[in-house]
């Protein structure tokens, strides 16, 4: 029995039984083993560390990180699904019209690159070909300040112009400002919608990229000036001078220039044939801006702002008709027409009928064809007769 006891009080459960006994806690050994309370100060000061962790965290720290890693994973989700929707929207719209098949008004020119004469398109529009060389510089100092201030720094869609109208937007309750860029400008002129939509700005937008990646920034140009509407059946820069001012944009005032950027935003309520009142108040609000952002000296916006704005449209120019007839005729599939240029003068001209106007007869320029055209040159005197008598 003795042995038994001996044994008894020195079993584990014994000394469980005892230590519990004690004030202090038992602590752990470096074996995980629980000990005596006087063990406790031969253990090595490291604690041990569980060999098997938990693989999540636990209490209220642990269910922040749970729920930041779930909202995460929700959130990265949320933006791949729509990525791949707006990818996929983005391939549905296709290639972006690039102008190149663009139907334009035919035009003859004399030797000097003066316009003769015009044709309508097969809609009836007024449409002539434009490029940036054929347009005062004033234009465009005008419109860049207007419309597009970053245009040769942007790739098509301007992030600062789409932060400003949409702060503009919460701020004065309407739309101020579009955000457009010109080359948003041009897409919409190429794939003409009547509705406005966020699908149709966000197609705009994808077409500008799209155009920016084909063509050059003076290709860009070329196009707004040649399809900006102008009211009517005026399309592009050339018509509406040639129409309102009755001469090529080479030389614009900055009256007329500021006219000219300041129509197409809303070409039909702001026509100056039709609207006179508020194509000058439009005219005179790019005036105002230009003076705000000290383009120009006051002085001069404020001789821009008495310059009479045209009440009815002019004429396109009609010099030698027939003969230009013949020779687009000739030549079908020209968009204009150039060849070379020949003056008929005669002193007799003046006397016939008793006209005596020499100048004319020595300032009529008659385009000859080139070999592929039909029109003899022998009926050059001819065809200068018949226009002018």
């Amino acid at each position: 029995m003795r042995g038994f006891n001996t044994l008894d009080r020195t079993s584990p459960l014994t000394r469980l039984l005892r230590s519990a006994k004690q004030p202090t806690s038992p602590r752990r050994g470096d074996d995980g083993a629980l000990g005596a309370p006087g063990e406790g100060d031969k253990t090595s000061p490291r604690r041990s560390e569980c060999p098997h962790p938990s693989p999540l965290p636990t209490g209220e720290r642990g269910k922040w990180r749970r729920s930041a890693i779930y909202a995460f994973a929700g959130s990265m989700a949320i933006v791949c699904v729509a990525i791949g929707a707006l990818w996929g929207l983005i391939d549905s719209f296709g290639p972006a019209p690039l102008g190149r098949d663009l139907e334009v008004s035919k035009t003859a020119l004399d030797r000097n690159g003066r316009l003769l004469r015009s044709y309508v398109t097969s809609q009836g529009r007024w449409r002539l070909p434009a490029s940036r060389e054929q347009v005062d510089p004033r234009f465009f100092d005008v419109l860049f300040a207007y419309e597009d201030k970053r245009f040769f720094k942007h790739h098509g869609v301007d992030p600062l112009a789409f932060a400003r109208a949409a702060l503009q937007f919460v701020t004065h309750g309407q739309i101020v400002s579009g955000g457009s860029t010109i080359t948003m400008q041009v897409a919409r002129l190429l794939e003409p919608r009547r509705e406005r939509s966020l699908y149709v700005k966000l197609r705009e937008a994808v077409r500008a990229i799209q155009l920016e990646r084909v063509l050059s920034k003076d290709e860009i140009l070329g196009l707004y000036l040649t399809l900006a509407p102008y009211g009517g059946n005026l399309e592009g820069i050339r018509a509406a001078s040639l129409s309102y001012f009755g001469k090529e944009p080479r030389r614009l005032t900055l009256g007329e220039a500021a006219l000219l950027v300041a129509l197409p935003q809303s070409p039909e309520l702001r026509r100056p044939d039709r609207f006179h009142a508020a194509a000058k108040n439009a005219r005179d609000r790019v005036l105002d801006r230009m003076a705000r952002h000290g383009m120009f000296d006051a002085a001069e916006i404020e001789r821009a702002k008495i310059e009479p704005v045209p009440h009815v449209r002019k004429k396109m120019p009609m010099i030698a008709p027939h003969a230009a007839d013949d020779a687009v005729a000739g030549a079908p599939n020209a968009r204009e027409l150039m060849a070379t240029s020949r003056v008929w003068e005669s002193r007799k001209v003046p006397r016939i009928r008793g006209i005596n106007k020499p100048e004319l007869a020595r300032s009529l320029v008659i385009r000859l064809p080139d070999s592929k055209s039909v029109i003899p040159r022998q009926s050059c005197a001819c065809w200068i007769m018949a226009e002018w008598f």
